[in-house]
């Protein structure tokens, strides 16, 4: 990952403050800078998804994430998780 793809931001909304450190593990794991792109997009969706419905990161529960239907989600789920 060139030092562009690390600073620039692209999620919005509750998850923003996630992206950095989402992009610094995804790479420290191997993840590819497209794959990296592609985990952050997922975030993002999730993100909007959240501000949508007026809820907090911490309105991430179980019962919704079966609801969201955005591609994707595993590394960040396990990423909030962590």
């Amino acid at each position: 990952m060139d030092r562009s793809e690390a600073v620039r931001s692209t999620v919005s909304g509750p998850l923003a403050p996630f992206e950095a450190g989402f992009r610094v593990e995804l790479a420290r794991t191997g993840y590819t800078p497209s794959s990296i792109r592609g985990a952050v997009g997922a975030m993002a969706r999730l993100s909007e998804w959240l501000e949508d419905r007026a809820f907090s990161s911490s309105g991430l529960t179980p019962q919704a994430v079966a609801n969201v239907g955005i591609a994707g989600l595993r590394p960040v789920l396990g990423f909030l998780r962590e």
